[in-house]
């Protein structure tokens, strides 16, 4: 067997036997209730990568093919759910800001759902490459967000009370790696063309074994205590006031979205000023 074939397989067997290793460990330190939707995603990709070794060995072209896409397309949805799922925990002693990201990420959703389609139909292809434009933009769009959520986490991580231990902070890390690397890969493959493709099939499997090597090593380490955010910084942290702020606004749900946001905005900028 030549090495690079022999290098992809072990690409593609490896992880799995990770992401195996990583449920287990997670029902028994009982995380999966800490993260569900990365348990969930973790779960989906074991079963996924099980169905698509087998349809790729035994099974012929086209069921491999929709598989593929289909099992894409949940993915980018599961991967977009752990994002909020980590905003929630890095949130947890904001219950303000946590419920304002909520309402954030469900438009956020809906604007790339919108785009994606957008860029699906405004490209004359036939229609199962339509599809797959929408699931490429969808993927790519929740992998831009992840990549800023790392970028989040590293810069705030202090001001919310965890380090670089935290599980949030693994789990970030992972999927932060996994889509800027891969968000450069692809640009590279559409600036060299097809010929490139064994290449960047070889950097995309690499790239999510190291996510899921990121992973492993942070479930599998106990996580610190979280740090009281209250007391460690003098006056007191921009993060809590705006959570004070938002206390005392006016619920989002109630009235048409932008209306909420404006009196957030004004609600914060003023007790900005008070303090």
């Amino acid at each position: 067997m030549p090495l690079a074939r022999l290098a992809m397989y072990a690409l593609w067997i490896v992880p799995v036997v990770l992401q195996v290793g990583i449920l287990v460990f997670m029902v028994r330190r009982n995380l999966r209730q800490v993260f569900p939707f990365f348990f969930q995603y973790t779960a989906f990709q074991v079963v996924s990568n099980a169905v698509l070794y087998y349809l790729f060995h035994f099974g012929i072209p086209e069921q491999y093919f929709y598989t593929y896409w289909a099992s894409d397309a949940i993915s980018a949805v599961l991967g977009f759910a752990v994002i909020r799922e980590i905003f929630n925990n890095a949130f947890e002693p904001f219950d303000a800001l946590r419920d304002l990201a909520g309402i954030m990420f469900k438009w956020a959703a809906i604007v790339l759902v919108v785009v994606a389609f957008v860029l699906a139909f405004s490209v004359s292809v036939a229609k199962d490459e339509m599809l797959i434009t929408a699931i490429l933009g969808i993927e790519r769009g929740v992998m831009l967000i992840q990549g800023g959520l790392l970028l989040f986490l590293l810069l705030f991580s202090g001001r919310l009370g965890i380090t670089w231990k935290n599980h949030c902070f693994g789990i970030s890390l992972g999927f932060g790696i996994y889509a800027s690397t891969l968000l450069i890969v692809e640009s590279l493959r559409t600036q060299y063309g097809s010929g490139w493709d064994g290449t960047a099939t070889m950097l995309q499997s690499s790239c999510y074994a190291a996510a899921v090597l990121v992973w492993t090593s942070y479930i599998f380490s106990p996580e610190p205590v979280r740090a009281a955010v209250e007391s460690r910084f003098e006056p007191k942290p921009v993060l809590q006031r705006w959570n004070e702020a938002l206390r005392g606004s006016v619920p989002v749900g109630e009235s048409a979205f932008f209306t909420d946001m404006e009196q957030i905005v004004d609600r914060v900028l003023s007790h900005e000023k008070v303090s």
